[in-house]
């Protein structure tokens, strides 16, 4: 028989073969693989995995795996029947890799998937399945020093999600977040940069996140940078980073540049989850280095809010039992002002609802337990600081946190012309907190600090002050009901004008100025020749020790008592 005839008979066999195994490749009901499919993860998580859509194998060179309409079994006690739900799942695998016995998987996606992570009020997660117990593994061989690690033949070359949603609910705080995805892709080939681009909403505020890493053969050699340059944008704010690693795997040698700028801080309330009341831009800008093992460092930082700015840095050690964060900060401008809530405006009266008894020190709890988080010791240098009818010039203060006390030593400040010396310290203490003061105030000028705030020269007086205060408790209120120690205030030579008495009402500056002036001439200001007041104070209650008022026309002594308790 002819060579010629025999391979034609021969090449007709097997693509006969082919053409039948073809045939019954895609003839095949691969549907009989589902309930093999359902059992096993019902066996590995004990919840119900459901293939409600045909499974489907597409073949060629790059064969495809499609499955629609799964569904995966929530926690009995979870606030729906489903934990995930799929609207269409594609794996597209390369054919000649696996000959190799390699997975190369060149697309995963993902079509309306639907993810819904919860805790209940007892603090337990959806995410604990009820697995089998297996033998314990064995520990993986450390990895030595400049060793290259080999990953399993397995890799991902693009990974897509469309309209995907994921939500978490915590049932103990009653909060929900919501991520949603309408698109999201990873491209990683094994020898080029992984790129990563998305676009959606985090709790109803849109996004846009571009990121590009080195590639995944630079991350299994240590010796070899791997590059990072990531940026946000959402709510009007822009994040990135940009820089490197040299030792991912090890989480060492990083160098990154911090950059956030914001229109208006308000408009990320919703992804704060709760309101902010800081109003204005915000920029920020540094450096992020680790110049030891869990030693990271924050340095070149500038900050500006609005008016106020904020230079220097920071390093926070974590080799400890607490966290250990120290750094040197300075400022020409802090408005302390624009940080503290506003009250909300206050409605209309109803005199059918029962009246609050006003109070002046608040009865809010104090949230000194982070006291014990952390250690501290941070410089701060401000050229002027600006808090509510207070204005600090030149503040020099040394903070220390150890061990539950918060120390403020030496405290340095001009205020209102007049020097500010002395300490605060602030500790823990069975669930209460204990406060300790002693500041000294020289030649404090009431009227200079008045014409800082607009109010002209209505007053005129240099007052020496010394407030020396301990108290305890768990809130403003408490602290003043205990408070003990001492206040002293002298004043020599002063000046009130009639106008600013007269601000105070009709009632209030009539008697004030039938004190001041018994003789009712008529002046434009009355003269302060001294002022005096000094008091002791014990558990809450000041007694006078001496308080007596010397103007040009009369001489007053008096004496009294201030119940902080009953304010």
């Amino acid at each position: 028989m002819p060579w010629k005839k025999i391979l034609v008979i021969f090449g007709v066999i097997i693509l006969g073969l082919v053409t039948a195994g073809l045939i019954i490749l895609f003839s095949y009901d691969y549907n009989k693989f589902k309930p093999y499919i359902a059992q096993a993860a019902k066996e590995a998580t004990g919840r119900e995995l459901k293939l409600s859509g045909d499974l489907k194998l597409q073949l060629g060179f790059t064969p495809a795996l499609v499955i629609d309409n799964i569904s995966f079994q929530n926690a009995s006690w979870g606030s729906r029947p489903e934990m995930a739900q799929v609207k269409r799942f594609e794996l597209e695998v390369a054919l000649f890799p696996l000959i190799s016995r390699k997975i190369q998987i060149n697309r995963f996606r993902l079509i309306e998937p639907d993810i819904l992570v919860e805790i209940n009020k007892d603090g337990a997660s959806n995410l604990a399945f009820e697995m089998k117990k297996e033998a314990k593994p064995t520990q993986p061989k450390a990895k030595g020093k400049g060793e290259k690690i080999d990953f399993p033949g397995f890799s991902v070359r693009e990974l897509l999600i469309e309209k995907g949603r994921l939500t978490y609910k915590d049932g103990r705080s009653g909060k929900t977040f919501a991520l949603i995805l309408d698109q999201f892709s990873i491209a990683m080939d094994a020898d080029k940069p992984v790129e990563m681009k998305g676009k959606g909403a985090y709790n109803k505020v849109p996004f846009d996140l571009f990121a590009k890493f080195g590639s995944l053969e630079a991350l299994t050699g240590p010796t070899q940078e791997w590059p990072l340059n990531l940026k946000v944008e959402i709510a009007e704010t822009t994040f990135s980073l940009d820089g490197k690693v040299r030792d991912l795997l090890a989480a060492r040698g990083f160098q990154f540049n911090l950059e956030v700028k914001s229109k208006d801080l308000t408009k990320l309330s919703p992804v704060a989850g709760s309101p902010i009341p800081v109003r204005g831009p915000l920029e920020i800008s540094g450096q992020i280095t680790d110049p030891a093992p869990q030693v990271y460092r924050l340095s070149n930082l500038r900050m500006v809010l609005d008016k106020s700015d904020v230079q220097g840095g920071a390093e926070i050690n974590l080799k400890g039992p607490r966290p250990y964060v120290s750094g040197n900060v300075s400022s020409r401008l802090l408005d302390l002002k624009s940080l503290i809530p506003k009250e909300p405006a206050a409605e209309a009266k109803d005199d059918k609802q029962p009246k609050k008894a006003d109070k002046v020190f608040p009865n809010d709890l104090l949230p000194f337990d982070f006291l014990k988080t952390l250690d501290a010791e941070v410089k701060v240098a401000a050229e002027k600081i600006l808090v509510p009818h207070l204005i600090l010039e030149k503040m020099q203060v040394e903070v220390r946190l150890k061990d539950g006390t918060l120390l403020l030593k030496p405290l340095q400040a001009i205020i209102g012309g007049g020097s500010l010396n002395g300490f605060m310290s602030l500790r823990s203490e069975e669930n209460q907190a204990v406060l300790m003061s002693a500041i000294k105030i020289d030649r404090f000028d009431v009227g200079l600090l008045l014409k800082e705030f607009g109010v002209t020269d209505l007053f005129e007086g240099k007052v020496d002050m010394i407030l020396d205060l301990q108290g305890k408790g768990n809130s403003v209120a408490s602290l003043m009901s205990g408070l003990s120690g001492k206040t002293q205030a002298i004043m020599n030579k002063g000046r009130v004008d009639r106008r600013y008495i007269d601000l105070l009402g009709a009632g209030v500056s009539g008697n004030l100025l039938r004190l001041m002036n018994p003789l009712k001439q008529q002046t434009k200001d009355v003269q302060l020749n001294c002022f005096v007041s000094f008091f002791d104070i014990k558990n809450g209650l000041a007694k006078s020790t001496a308080l007596a008022l010397d103007t040009s026309f009369i001489t007053v002594v008096g004496e009294g008592t201030v119940n902080l308790k009953r304010e």
